[in-house]
């Protein structure tokens, strides 16, 4: 994800403004929220993401429903590169068909051991951690494909 925000152009230059940088980087965040715990955010992270919401208007960021009304409408004026979009995408794919292997690799070896609790699903179910409820959310959403 990060080589997608920070690609260079061949001479090495970035390939993204500073500018759209910094309404890319706290989207990222935005769109990670549920998996990235507040308090892991560096104090430098949270003054770009402070400065985001200044510039999109928003108010109150706890307020969801007005928080995401003053981001759309921010993006609608002030829209992400496709180029930049394309990348995080491909990246995020890439991610997501790692994880889906490696959640059928731990599924077919708990199996082989006769051991339902180590599969990727029960240990989500049992976990407080957010990066294994959205495994868990992602491997759902494989088993309905």
């Amino acid at each position: 994800m990060l080589g997608a925000l920070f690609a260079q152009q061949p001479d090495g230059t970035p390939l993204f403004s500073r500018e759209i940088l910094a309404d890319a980087v706290p989207l990222t965040l935005l769109a990670f929220g549920d998996i990235i715990p507040k308090e892991s955010i560096s104090p430098s992270l949270e003054q770009l993401l402070e400065k985001f919401y200044a510039r999109a208007g928003v108010s109150d960021p706890e307020n969801a429903p007005a928080t995401t009304t003053a981001i759309r409408k921010y993006l609608a004026e002030h829209p992400l590169p496709p180029q930049l979009l394309e990348r995080i995408s491909r990246s995020l794919a890439t991610h997501e068909g790692a994880l889906e292997e490696q959640l059928e690799t731990d599924r077919r070896f708990a199996r082989f051991l006769g051991d339902t609790t180590a599969l990727p699903e029960e240990r989500a179910k049992n976990a407080q951690s957010p990066m294994l409820t959205r495994i868990k959310e992602l491997d759902s959403r494989n088993k309905k494909r």
